[in-house]
């Protein structure tokens, strides 16, 4: 029973490495930044075309006022955004996952159709 307790936690604590690493990362980034959820993620995320790069996996990009979500620093226009919770942030990931399969490449060139 005790061996299970101690797979239990940890396991608790290596689920938060990703989303303490979150939150480093957005802060040493130099952005002014705030704290929010995933609902108010969602509302924001939402709002802006992205664009992938295969090379990056997993990051996204909106070129147009320099926002992304890269190396994972969630950025916005010139403002860093943090995750309050592991489950917040782990939603988060996901929905960023599911949207970089949704969007097309950004730079990916048809060679076929460039020739004719």
């Amino acid at each position: 029973m005790a061996i299970l307790l101690w797979l239990i936690l940890i396991i608790a604590l290596f689920s938060l490495v990703p989303w303490l690493a979150h939150i480093s990362m957005v802060q040493g980034s130099g952005l002014d930044y705030g704290w929010t959820n995933y609902n108010t993620f969602i509302k924001v995320f939402d709002k802006y075309e992205w664009t992938n790069d295969p090379v990056y996996k997993n990051s996204l990009f909106h070129d147009e006022d320099g926002s992304r979500i890269h190396a994972n620093i969630y950025r916005f226009g010139h403002k860093g955004m943090i995750m309050r919770s592991p489950v917040d942030y782990y939603r988060s990931v996901f929905h960023i996952k599911k949207q970089y399969n949704e969007v097309k490449p950004k730079n990916k060139i048809d060679w076929n159709k460039e020739l004719q």
